[in-house]
């Protein structure tokens, strides 16, 4: 009949309220890896019709609201954390060329977390990010590790039973 198009369409699970707002697409989660101590930036753009006297922030996403990190309106910018106080995170507006940057500089494994850039007062989201910080060094497939300097390895063999070749394994 002509109302099944719309009974089933009824009968299809409710979005999620992140996706449900009036001229934004869903978007995904863009996945980031910084090791600690490295800073981050974030490049936020924004349609002509989200004002540049709007505010702009910067949310960390926990217990499913918006964690205000850091904000501006217009040309002021007003910090909402410790670390946003001391300077390790920033928010710079280019009205210009319609966006907004995000600096996190330092950062700790405790800054691993959901963020996104957002507009207006009710925070609408822009673009997420999901930041994991990790300690230690990070090495790339193409990256191949040096020893230098002295060094002396202790076999596990008595010496009448070691193998004749030598190699190094690495744990």
């Amino acid at each position: 009949t002509q109302n099944e198009p719309t009974r089933a369409l009824h009968q299809l699970p409710s979005p999620s309220p992140l996706l449900v707002f009036s001229g934004l697409q869903a978007q995904t989660r863009e996945e980031l890896s910084q090791r600690e101590g490295s800073n981050l930036s974030v490049l936020c753009p924004y349609t002509a019709e989200h004002e540049y006297r709007e505010r702009k922030s910067w949310c960390r996403w926990i217990d499913q609201q918006c964690q205000l990190q850091v904000a501006i309106i217009g040309t002021s910018t007003y910090a909402h954390t410790e670390r946003a106080n001391q300077g390790y995170i920033t928010i710079q507006g280019d009205p210009t060329h319609r966006n907004f940057s995000i600096t996190m500089t330092d950062l700790q494994v405790e800054d691993s977390g959901i963020y996104y850039c957002a507009y207006s007062q009710i925070n609408v989201p822009l673009k997420w990010i999901s930041l994991n910080v990790f300690k230690g060094e990070y090495l790339f497939p193409t990256q191949t590790p040096v020893l230098s300097g002295d060094f002396s390895l202790a076999s596990p063999y008595p010496r009448s039973i070691r193998p004749s070749h030598s190699y190094l394994k690495c744990l």
